[in-house]
Protein backbone atom coordinates (compact mmCIF):
# COMPACT_ATOMS: atom_id res chain seq x y z
CA UNK A 1 0.00 0.00 0.00
CA UNK A 2 1.59 3.26 -1.14
CA UNK A 3 1.69 5.93 1.58
CA UNK A 4 0.79 9.46 0.50
CA UNK A 5 3.73 11.26 2.09
CA UNK A 6 3.65 13.97 -0.57
CA UNK A 7 0.25 15.57 -0.01
CA UNK A 8 0.32 14.99 3.77
CA UNK A 9 3.61 16.83 4.27
CA UNK A 10 2.78 19.59 1.78
CA UNK A 11 -0.45 20.36 3.62
CA UNK A 12 1.39 20.16 6.95
CA UNK A 13 3.95 22.72 5.84
CA UNK A 14 1.30 25.06 4.44
CA UNK A 15 -0.94 25.02 7.50
CA UNK A 16 1.53 24.39 10.35
CA UNK A 17 4.75 26.05 9.18
CA UNK A 18 5.26 28.00 12.42
CA UNK A 19 4.66 24.86 14.50
CA UNK A 20 7.21 23.03 12.34
CA UNK A 21 9.91 25.63 12.98
CA UNK A 22 9.07 25.65 16.68
CA UNK A 23 9.65 21.91 16.78
CA UNK A 24 12.89 22.09 14.78
CA UNK A 25 14.13 24.75 17.21
CA UNK A 26 16.76 26.16 14.83
CA UNK A 27 18.80 29.06 16.30
CA UNK A 28 19.33 32.23 14.29
CA UNK A 29 16.11 32.15 12.26
CA UNK A 30 14.71 35.54 11.19
CA UNK A 31 11.65 36.73 13.08
CA UNK A 32 8.14 36.38 11.71
CA UNK A 33 5.63 39.02 10.75
CA UNK A 34 2.37 38.54 12.62
CA UNK A 35 0.36 40.64 10.17
CA UNK A 36 1.06 39.08 6.78
CA UNK A 37 0.28 35.50 5.76
CA UNK A 38 2.88 33.03 4.57
CA UNK A 39 2.81 32.04 0.91
CA UNK A 40 3.97 28.82 -0.73
CA UNK A 41 5.71 29.20 -4.10
CA UNK A 42 4.66 25.86 -5.57
CA UNK A 43 4.60 27.05 -9.18
CA UNK A 44 8.11 28.43 -8.86
CA UNK A 45 9.36 25.13 -7.44
CA UNK A 46 7.82 23.22 -10.34
CA UNK A 47 9.47 25.55 -12.86
CA UNK A 48 12.80 25.26 -11.06
CA UNK A 49 12.57 21.46 -10.98
CA UNK A 50 12.01 21.42 -14.74
CA UNK A 51 14.89 23.83 -15.31
CA UNK A 52 17.21 21.64 -13.21
CA UNK A 53 16.00 18.44 -14.86
CA UNK A 54 14.58 17.22 -11.54
CA UNK A 55 10.97 16.73 -12.58
CA UNK A 56 10.94 12.97 -12.24
CA UNK A 57 11.01 11.99 -15.95
CA UNK A 58 13.05 8.75 -15.91
CA UNK A 59 13.81 8.67 -19.62
CA UNK A 60 15.00 12.28 -19.67
CA UNK A 61 17.00 11.71 -16.50
CA UNK A 62 18.56 8.62 -18.01
CA UNK A 63 19.57 10.51 -21.16
CA UNK A 64 21.08 13.30 -19.08
CA UNK A 65 22.96 10.82 -16.94
CA UNK A 66 24.27 9.06 -20.03
CA UNK A 67 25.30 12.34 -21.62
CA UNK A 68 22.77 12.05 -24.43
CA UNK A 69 20.54 14.63 -26.04
CA UNK A 70 17.26 12.89 -25.22
CA UNK A 71 17.15 10.49 -28.23
CA UNK A 72 19.22 7.49 -29.28
CA UNK A 73 21.64 8.39 -32.02
CA UNK A 74 21.80 4.82 -33.31
CA UNK A 75 19.35 2.04 -34.04
CA UNK A 76 21.31 -0.48 -31.99
CA UNK A 77 19.75 -1.79 -28.77
CA UNK A 78 20.90 -0.16 -25.54
CA UNK A 79 24.01 -1.66 -24.01
CA UNK A 80 24.23 -3.03 -20.48
CA UNK A 81 25.63 0.27 -19.15
CA UNK A 82 22.72 2.22 -20.67
CA UNK A 83 20.20 -0.11 -19.07
CA UNK A 84 21.88 0.33 -15.68
CA UNK A 85 21.79 4.10 -16.09
CA UNK A 86 18.09 3.98 -16.89
CA UNK A 87 17.36 1.71 -13.93
CA UNK A 88 19.19 4.12 -11.61
CA UNK A 89 17.28 7.05 -13.11
CA UNK A 90 13.95 5.29 -12.59
CA UNK A 91 14.85 4.57 -8.98
CA UNK A 92 15.76 8.23 -8.48
CA UNK A 93 12.51 9.37 -10.11
CA UNK A 94 10.54 7.20 -7.68
CA UNK A 95 12.30 8.46 -4.56
CA UNK A 96 9.93 9.60 -1.87
CA UNK A 97 10.49 13.27 -1.27
CA UNK A 98 8.59 16.51 -0.93
CA UNK A 99 9.90 19.98 -1.84
CA UNK A 100 8.33 23.16 -0.51
CA UNK A 101 9.35 26.81 -0.83
CA UNK A 102 7.74 29.13 1.73
CA UNK A 103 7.96 32.93 1.62
CA UNK A 104 8.00 34.33 5.16
CA UNK A 105 7.31 38.09 5.56
CA UNK A 106 9.69 40.04 7.75
CA UNK A 107 8.39 42.51 10.36
CA UNK A 108 8.60 46.10 9.12
CA UNK A 109 10.87 48.41 11.16
CA UNK A 110 8.92 50.65 13.51
CA UNK A 111 8.45 54.28 12.50
CA UNK A 112 8.86 53.92 8.75
CA UNK A 113 5.23 54.82 8.21
CA UNK A 114 5.47 58.19 10.03
CA UNK A 115 4.57 61.19 7.93
CA UNK A 116 7.77 63.12 7.13
CA UNK A 117 5.91 66.41 7.01
CA UNK A 118 4.99 66.06 10.69
CA UNK A 119 8.60 66.51 11.74
CA UNK A 120 9.41 69.34 9.37
CA UNK A 121 9.02 72.03 12.00
CA UNK A 122 11.11 70.39 14.73
CA UNK A 123 14.74 71.10 15.44
CA UNK A 124 17.09 69.27 13.13
CA UNK A 125 14.22 68.29 10.88
CA UNK A 126 16.38 68.33 7.75
CA UNK A 127 18.85 65.87 9.25
CA UNK A 128 16.08 63.64 10.58
CA UNK A 129 14.29 63.69 7.23
CA UNK A 130 17.50 62.77 5.41
CA UNK A 131 18.19 59.92 7.83
CA UNK A 132 14.64 58.63 7.51
CA UNK A 133 14.79 58.80 3.71
CA UNK A 134 18.04 56.85 3.70
CA UNK A 135 16.52 54.24 6.01
CA UNK A 136 13.48 53.89 3.75
CA UNK A 137 15.68 53.52 0.67
CA UNK A 138 17.79 50.84 2.36
CA UNK A 139 14.68 48.96 3.47
CA UNK A 140 13.09 49.19 0.03
CA UNK A 141 16.24 47.74 -1.54
CA UNK A 142 15.93 44.58 0.57
CA UNK A 143 13.14 42.04 0.04
CA UNK A 144 10.66 42.20 2.91
CA UNK A 145 10.74 38.42 3.32
CA UNK A 146 13.00 35.43 3.72
CA UNK A 147 12.59 32.02 2.09
CA UNK A 148 12.49 28.57 3.65
CA UNK A 149 13.29 25.74 1.25
CA UNK A 150 12.13 22.51 2.89
CA UNK A 151 12.70 19.03 1.55
CA UNK A 152 11.22 15.96 3.22
CA UNK A 153 13.26 12.93 2.15
CA UNK A 154 11.87 9.56 3.17
CA UNK A 155 14.54 7.24 1.82
CA UNK A 156 18.30 7.19 1.36
CA UNK A 157 19.54 9.36 -1.52
CA UNK A 158 23.22 10.08 -2.07
CA UNK A 159 22.42 13.01 -4.39
CA UNK A 160 20.61 14.98 -1.67
CA UNK A 161 23.39 17.45 -0.66
CA UNK A 162 24.18 18.36 -4.27
CA UNK A 163 20.50 18.78 -5.13
CA UNK A 164 19.91 21.04 -2.14
CA UNK A 165 22.88 23.16 -3.23
CA UNK A 166 21.50 23.51 -6.77
CA UNK A 167 18.07 24.59 -5.52
CA UNK A 168 19.53 26.95 -2.92
CA UNK A 169 21.76 28.68 -5.48
CA UNK A 170 18.97 29.26 -8.01
CA UNK A 171 16.43 30.38 -5.40
CA UNK A 172 18.86 32.88 -3.87
CA UNK A 173 19.89 34.12 -7.31
CA UNK A 174 16.28 34.80 -8.26
CA UNK A 175 15.12 36.46 -5.04
CA UNK A 176 18.33 38.03 -3.68
CA UNK A 177 17.21 37.41 -0.12
CA UNK A 178 18.09 35.11 2.73
CA UNK A 179 17.35 31.46 1.91
CA UNK A 180 17.45 28.80 4.61
CA UNK A 181 17.41 25.16 3.52
CA UNK A 182 15.88 22.45 5.70
CA UNK A 183 16.30 18.73 5.01
CA UNK A 184 13.83 16.62 6.98
CA UNK A 185 15.03 13.03 6.86
CA UNK A 186 12.05 10.73 7.33
CA UNK A 187 13.70 7.33 6.86
CA UNK A 188 14.34 4.79 9.63
CA UNK A 189 18.07 4.32 9.09
CA UNK A 190 20.32 5.41 11.95
CA UNK A 191 23.40 5.38 9.72
CA UNK A 192 22.30 7.62 6.85
CA UNK A 193 23.10 11.19 7.84
CA UNK A 194 24.16 13.24 4.80
CA UNK A 195 26.51 16.12 5.48
CA UNK A 196 26.85 19.55 3.90
CA UNK A 197 27.71 19.89 0.23
CA UNK A 198 31.11 21.13 -0.85
CA UNK A 199 33.08 20.85 -4.06
CA UNK A 200 36.33 18.92 -3.90
CA UNK A 201 38.56 21.70 -5.28
CA UNK A 202 39.49 23.81 -2.22
CA UNK A 203 40.00 26.67 -1.73
CA UNK A 204 38.12 27.72 -4.87
CA UNK A 205 35.13 25.44 -4.44
CA UNK A 206 31.61 26.20 -3.23
CA UNK A 207 29.56 24.70 -0.45
CA UNK A 208 26.23 24.77 1.34
CA UNK A 209 25.35 24.16 4.93
CA UNK A 210 21.73 23.29 5.64
CA UNK A 211 19.57 22.37 8.59
CA UNK A 212 19.26 18.55 8.66
CA UNK A 213 16.63 17.02 10.91
CA UNK A 214 16.26 13.27 11.41
CA UNK A 215 12.71 12.43 12.45
CA UNK A 216 13.79 9.39 14.47
CA UNK A 217 15.98 11.77 16.52
CA UNK A 218 12.91 13.86 17.38
CA UNK A 219 10.91 11.01 18.92
CA UNK A 220 12.04 11.73 22.47
CA UNK A 221 11.92 15.49 21.99
CA UNK A 222 8.29 15.59 20.85
CA UNK A 223 7.25 13.88 24.08
CA UNK A 224 8.42 16.85 26.14
CA UNK A 225 5.59 18.76 27.85
CA UNK A 226 6.35 21.97 25.96
CA UNK A 227 5.46 20.29 22.67
CA UNK A 228 2.15 18.97 23.91
CA UNK A 229 -0.46 20.11 21.39
CA UNK A 230 2.06 20.67 18.57
CA UNK A 231 0.31 19.45 15.38
CA UNK A 232 3.56 18.64 13.55
CA UNK A 233 4.52 16.29 16.39
CA UNK A 234 1.34 14.33 15.60
CA UNK A 235 2.31 14.16 11.92
CA UNK A 236 5.80 12.91 12.81
CA UNK A 237 4.32 10.17 15.01
CA UNK A 238 2.01 9.10 12.19
CA UNK A 239 4.84 9.21 9.62
CA UNK A 240 7.17 6.97 11.64
CA UNK A 241 4.38 4.61 12.66
CA UNK A 242 3.38 4.22 9.01
CA UNK A 243 6.93 3.21 8.04
CA UNK A 244 7.32 0.77 10.93
CA UNK A 245 4.02 -0.99 10.30
CA UNK A 246 4.31 -1.59 6.56
CA UNK A 247 4.27 -5.36 7.18
CA UNK A 248 2.03 -5.37 10.26
CA UNK A 249 -1.25 -3.68 9.45
CA UNK A 250 -2.90 -4.88 12.66
CA UNK A 251 -0.24 -2.94 14.57
CA UNK A 252 -0.91 0.05 12.31
CA UNK A 253 -4.60 -0.08 13.23
CA UNK A 254 -3.73 -0.12 16.93
CA UNK A 255 -1.27 2.76 16.64
CA UNK A 256 -3.63 4.83 14.52
CA UNK A 257 -6.36 4.52 17.15
CA UNK A 258 -3.83 5.51 19.83
CA UNK A 259 -2.93 8.64 17.84
CA UNK A 260 -6.59 9.57 17.48
CA UNK A 261 -7.12 9.23 21.24
CA UNK A 262 -4.11 11.46 21.74
CA UNK A 263 -5.61 14.09 19.45
CA UNK A 264 -8.52 14.51 21.85
CA UNK A 265 -6.36 14.32 24.99
CA UNK A 266 -3.83 17.02 24.02
CA UNK A 267 -6.38 19.79 23.72
CA UNK A 268 -6.35 20.46 19.98
CA UNK A 269 -9.08 22.70 18.62
CA UNK A 270 -11.93 21.11 16.72
CA UNK A 271 -10.57 22.51 13.47
CA UNK A 272 -7.12 21.00 14.13
CA UNK A 273 -8.60 17.64 15.15
CA UNK A 274 -10.43 17.37 11.83
CA UNK A 275 -7.45 18.51 9.77
CA UNK A 276 -4.94 16.22 11.49
CA UNK A 277 -7.39 13.33 11.15
CA UNK A 278 -7.13 13.87 7.39
CA UNK A 279 -3.32 13.90 7.47
CA UNK A 280 -3.17 10.70 9.52
CA UNK A 281 -5.65 9.11 7.12
CA UNK A 282 -3.23 9.68 4.24
CA UNK A 283 -0.16 8.46 6.13
CA UNK A 284 -1.51 5.44 8.01
CA UNK A 285 -3.45 3.81 5.17
CA UNK A 286 -5.45 0.71 6.07
CA UNK A 287 -7.05 -1.95 3.84
CA UNK A 288 -10.82 -1.89 3.70
CA UNK A 289 -11.59 -4.56 6.36
CA UNK A 290 -9.28 -2.89 8.90
CA UNK A 291 -10.66 0.52 7.93
CA UNK A 292 -14.14 -0.68 8.85
CA UNK A 293 -12.88 -1.73 12.29
CA UNK A 294 -11.04 1.56 12.70
CA UNK A 295 -14.15 3.60 11.91
CA UNK A 296 -16.20 1.58 14.34
CA UNK A 297 -13.64 2.10 17.12
CA UNK A 298 -13.38 5.79 16.25
CA UNK A 299 -17.15 6.12 16.32
CA UNK A 300 -17.19 4.79 19.91
CA UNK A 301 -14.22 6.94 20.91
CA UNK A 302 -15.84 10.12 19.62
CA UNK A 303 -19.04 9.40 21.51
CA UNK A 304 -17.02 8.93 24.72
CA UNK A 305 -15.07 12.14 24.11
CA UNK A 306 -18.24 14.09 23.22
CA UNK A 307 -17.04 15.04 19.72
CA UNK A 308 -20.30 15.10 17.73
CA UNK A 309 -18.76 16.85 14.72
CA UNK A 310 -16.18 14.19 13.94
CA UNK A 311 -18.90 11.64 14.68
CA UNK A 312 -20.83 13.20 11.79
CA UNK A 313 -17.82 12.99 9.51
CA UNK A 314 -17.33 9.27 10.15
CA UNK A 315 -21.00 8.39 9.58
CA UNK A 316 -20.65 7.95 5.81
CA UNK A 317 -17.56 5.75 6.14
CA UNK A 318 -19.29 3.60 8.76
CA UNK A 319 -22.28 3.10 6.49
CA UNK A 320 -20.00 2.15 3.64
CA UNK A 321 -18.09 -0.25 5.88
CA UNK A 322 -21.24 -1.97 7.07
CA UNK A 323 -22.38 -2.30 3.48
CA UNK A 324 -19.06 -3.94 2.54
CA UNK A 325 -19.30 -6.23 5.56
CA UNK A 326 -22.75 -7.45 4.44
CA UNK A 327 -21.80 -7.68 0.79
CA UNK A 328 -21.29 -11.43 0.67
CA UNK A 329 -24.54 -13.13 -0.34
CA UNK A 330 -26.50 -9.88 -0.63
CA UNK A 331 -27.00 -7.24 -3.29
CA UNK A 332 -25.37 -3.87 -2.80
CA UNK A 333 -28.04 -1.87 -4.55
CA UNK A 334 -30.11 0.60 -2.58
CA UNK A 335 -33.73 1.46 -3.14
CA UNK A 336 -34.32 4.87 -4.62
CA UNK A 337 -35.54 6.30 -1.32
CA UNK A 338 -32.61 4.96 0.73
CA UNK A 339 -30.16 6.20 -1.89
CA UNK A 340 -31.62 9.70 -1.84
CA UNK A 341 -31.43 9.70 1.96
CA UNK A 342 -27.75 8.73 1.84
CA UNK A 343 -27.04 11.47 -0.70
CA UNK A 344 -28.78 14.09 1.45
CA UNK A 345 -26.80 12.99 4.50
CA UNK A 346 -23.55 13.08 2.52
CA UNK A 347 -24.24 16.62 1.28
CA UNK A 348 -25.06 17.72 4.81
CA UNK A 349 -21.76 16.26 6.06
CA UNK A 350 -19.72 18.17 3.46
CA UNK A 351 -21.45 21.48 4.25
CA UNK A 352 -21.13 20.91 8.00
CA UNK A 353 -17.40 20.18 7.68
CA UNK A 354 -16.88 23.44 5.78
CA UNK A 355 -18.96 25.45 8.27
CA UNK A 356 -17.08 24.21 11.31
CA UNK A 357 -13.68 24.76 9.71
CA UNK A 358 -14.26 28.06 7.90
CA UNK A 359 -17.53 29.58 9.16
CA UNK A 360 -20.38 30.65 6.91
CA UNK A 361 -20.69 28.80 3.59
CA UNK A 362 -22.01 30.87 0.69
CA UNK A 363 -25.35 30.10 -0.92
CA UNK A 364 -23.61 29.48 -4.25
CA UNK A 365 -21.27 26.86 -2.73
CA UNK A 366 -24.21 25.20 -0.93
CA UNK A 367 -26.08 25.01 -4.22
CA UNK A 368 -23.12 23.39 -5.97
CA UNK A 369 -22.70 20.81 -3.19
CA UNK A 370 -26.43 20.03 -3.17
CA UNK A 371 -26.28 19.46 -6.93
CA UNK A 372 -23.87 16.52 -6.49
CA UNK A 373 -25.68 13.20 -6.91
CA UNK A 374 -22.92 10.61 -6.59
CA UNK A 375 -21.91 9.11 -3.23
CA UNK A 376 -18.34 8.45 -4.35
CA UNK A 377 -17.93 12.08 -5.42
CA UNK A 378 -19.45 13.32 -2.16
CA UNK A 379 -17.11 11.13 -0.14
CA UNK A 380 -14.14 12.63 -2.00
CA UNK A 381 -15.52 16.13 -1.37
CA UNK A 382 -15.93 15.33 2.33
CA UNK A 383 -12.29 14.26 2.56
CA UNK A 384 -11.32 17.47 0.76
CA UNK A 385 -13.47 19.57 3.11
CA UNK A 386 -11.61 18.07 6.08
CA UNK A 387 -8.10 18.60 4.71
CA UNK A 388 -8.15 21.63 2.39
CA UNK A 389 -6.16 24.55 3.89
CA UNK A 390 -8.71 27.26 3.00
CA UNK A 391 -12.26 27.66 1.73
CA UNK A 392 -10.99 29.36 -1.44
CA UNK A 393 -9.09 26.18 -2.35
CA UNK A 394 -12.09 23.89 -1.86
Amino acid sequence: MRIDFDSAWKDTMEVYFAALLELLDTPGLPTFSDHEPLSCLDQEMQELARALGDDGDPEEAANRAAGGAGVNQSDSPPCKEDRQVRRRARRRSRRLRVDKLVRVPLPQPAGLGTDAAGSAGSAGSAAKLAARSAEKATTAARPAYWLAHIEVQTQRDSTLPRRLFDYHYHIERRHRCRVITFAILGDLSQSWRPGSFSSDIPPLGMGLGYVAIKLIDLEEKIELPRFRGNPVAMVIRAHLAALRTRRDLEARLTQRLALCRRLYEEGFSQKDVVFIHGLIDRLMILPRPLMVRFRQELFTLEKDKNMPYVDTLTRMSLQEGRKVGRKEGRTEGLTEGRQEGSLAQARESVIEALEIRFGEVSADLRERINALDNLRTLKAQLRRAITVPSLDQF
